[in-house]
């Protein structure tokens, strides 16, 4: 049996300029930034007061579940989010085996 390669494709994205594609595609095609003061630290101490920074995540419930969400760096979130949100719109229900 001859092994065969399937593509499943869905978009998912969490940025600094928008928390779903929707927003992401709009305010990319507006040309908005995403780049302001950074708010997530005290950056006063730094020469450098600006970055690329997502805003108002909430990453939704079946992305992150049980004790992973509490030691989940922040960067994790968002790459979950974004899977989710891209098996979402492939019309994918992952399963557990």
């Amino acid at each position: 049996m001859k092994n065969r390669r399937v593509a499943i494709t869905g978009i998912g994205a969490v940025s600094p300029i928008g928390n779903d594609v929707q927003s992401t595609w709009c305010n990319l095609m507006a040309g908005e930034s995403g780049i302001a003061e950074i708010r997530k630290f005290d950056a006063s101490a730094f020469p450098c007061y600006i970055a690329a920074e997502v805003k108002q995540f909430k990453p939704s419930p079946e992305a992150i579940t049980g004790k992973h969400n509490r030691f989940a760096m922040e960067f994790t979130k968002y790459a979950q989010e974004a899977a989710c949100k891209a098996f979402r719109d492939a019309g994918i229900k992952p399963t557990k085996q």
